[in-house]
């Protein structure tokens, strides 16, 4: 029987939450959202593959995780930046600015923080959930994760 900290309890829903909203920005809602930008088709493919594209860039991570000191920092800051950068979203929908290249730089930037971002926090989850225990203890997550989605 494993037993869950705190921090591990945290956990199980951070991947809840994120998933749900991981979901939310590549479903329906997106695909909304780039239709009232006016998006083209190369916009709505360009918008649409950069979760994927972001992956090129996670060499990178190292640099960031040395400049923010500590993996908890680098992680808070990173969640920050891409969850905040949804807010010039409906800053430019009360603006009525239907300008595809805004929810190319919010998605772009959603995408790159979240790649370092899971980056360091598998790494750090590597060390915080005992060994012993850290196939029951992701399969459990997996559980929450999926629920979420």
């Amino acid at each position: 029987m494993m037993h869950l900290n705190r921090t591990l309890k945290l956990a199980l829903l951070e991947g809840a939450s994120y998933n749900a909203f991981f979901v939310t920005t590549q479903g329906f809602i997106l695909t909304s959202l780039a239709l009232f930008f006016s998006a083209s088709p190369l916009w709505l493919s360009l918008i649409f593959s950069l979760r994927v594209a972001a992956q090129l860039f996670q060499i990178y991570t190292p640099f960031f995780l040395h400049w923010a000191g500590t993996r908890k920092k680098a992680v808070i800051l990173l969640t920050l930046i891409s969850r905040l950068s949804f807010l010039l979203i409906p800053l430019a929908i009360f603006l009525n600015l239907k300008i595809p290249v805004i929810l190319f730089v919010v998605m772009f930037v959603f995408s790159i923080a979240g790649t370092f971002a899971t980056n360091i926090w598998t790494a750090a989850m590597r060390d915080i959930v005992p060994a012993v225990f850290r196939g029951s203890y992701f399969g459990l997550r997996n559980i929450f994760v999926t629920g979420s989605g």
